[in-house]
Order: structure tokens, then sequence, then C-alpha cells
């Protein structure tokens, strides 16, 4: 109830600065990432922080997040990125690719993607990489792999787990050419919780993935 109140604020603020942007509303789209990332980000982490302390367990104890054996998961996390990665560029083009014969106009990319393009203020540059690679696989995979698959995987086989798991983290993002590139990642971060049996995993792979795409974009802007 409490992630459901979280999001539905963020959604309710972001719309209402966007509504009342005025004439410009290129320029209400950073307040408005800024407000969605501590509704969203922000209120995942601290609801969960609460839930913890009220059943007096650790964060270990609740996602089995330890930094121990940080060796053993070294291959794992970096092959799952890998995948991830790869899996993305090629699906993200056969999408893009469909989306616009079927449609006849270019695919849209993700409201993010087009900021961090957007963007020339080092400031907004900074916030944007916290947020990508710190913030956003931390509140997403303690959301998806830590709450939402572990509590389906307690009344539903491991399968109906997994895909529904997967395709909630493809919904949310809310973008139709990163649809199945973001099902199929999930599906790699939740196999690799489901093997290292540590939050810590999914979360630096995560981490990892979004590090390479925002070093890569920006790579890419730099020279055209």
């Amino acid at each position: 109830m409490g992630v459901c109140l979280v999001l539905g604020a963020s959604g309710i603020g972001t719309a209402a600065i966007l509504k009342f942007s005025g004439n410009n509303p290129a320029e209400a789209e950073f307040p408005a990432m800024i407000l969605h990332t501590v509704f969203f980000h922000g209120g995942v982490v601290g609801l969960v922080a609460l839930f913890l302390r009220e059943q007096s367990l650790s964060w270990g104890e609740g996602f089995g997040l330890r930094f121990d054996r940080l060796k053993v998961l070294l291959w794992p996390v970096l092959l799952t990125t890998i995948g991830c990665l790869v899996s993305a560029q090629v699906l993200g083009r056969i999408s893009g690719l469909l989306i616009e014969s079927i449609t006849g106009e270019e695919a849209q990319t993700q409201a993010a993607v087009e900021l961090l393009r957007n963007s020339t203020s080092w400031i907004r540059l900074v916030y944007l990489g916290i947020v990508t690679v710190i913030m956003a696989p931390i509140a997403e995979e303690i959301l998806f792999r830590g709450i939402l698959y572990s509590s389906i995987l307690q009344f539903q086989g491991r399968t109906i787990a997994i895909v529904a798991n997967s395709v909630l983290f493809g919904l949310i993002h809310s973008n139709l050419l990163t649809l199945v590139p973001l099902i199929v990642m999930a599906v790699m971060l939740t196999l690799l919780y489901d093997r290292t049996r540590n939050l810590l995993a999914p979360i630096v792979a995560h981490s990892l993935f979004n590090l390479a795409n925002f070093v890569m974009l920006m790579l890419s802007d730099g020279t055209e």
C-alpha cells in the first residue's frame, strides 16, 4: 500500500508540474524528474527501511543484502551485465524497426534519455548520473527483486514469479521501445538474484548496466 501511495504521489506531482509549466514544458522536465526520484526512489527505500525496523530485521535478513564473499559475485554479476547490454542493444533495434514499420513513425525514447541528451548544465548531468547509476538500481531492485519477486514466489511457481515480476518491471518504465529489452533484462536480474540469494548482485549488475548506457549516451552525443 505504501509503495502504491508513493507511485501515486510521484505521478500526480509530476503531472501537476508539467501541467502548470505553461508554454515551456521543457523547463519543467528537470523539476519533474527531481520530484519523481525523491518520491519514488527515496520513498521506496524509506518505506522498506521502516518496514524492516518494525519487523526487527536487518537488510541482510530481509533481502539477503550481504557484503561478504564479494568475489563469488564477481563473475555472475559481470556475465549478467554483459548479457543485459547485448540483449538491450539487439532487442532495442528490433523493437525500433517493428514500431517504425507498424506506425510509420520513429519510436520515442524514454523521457529520462531525452532529458539527458538535452541537458547542457553540469548540475543536471551530475544529478541524472547519480539517479541513473545509484538511486534507480537500489530502489528498483529492492522493489522488484527484493519485494515483488519474493512475494509472488510465496504463492506461485518460480516461472510465474519471474515472468510477472519482469513484465511489471518493463511496464513501469512506460516506454514501448524499451519494453521488451527491459523485460528480458529483468529476467536476467531475477535469475541472478535467485542464484546468488544476495540482493547486492542484481543491484550492482543493474548499476553497471545503467553506467555503461549513460557513458555511451554521453559519448555518442559528444561526437555528433
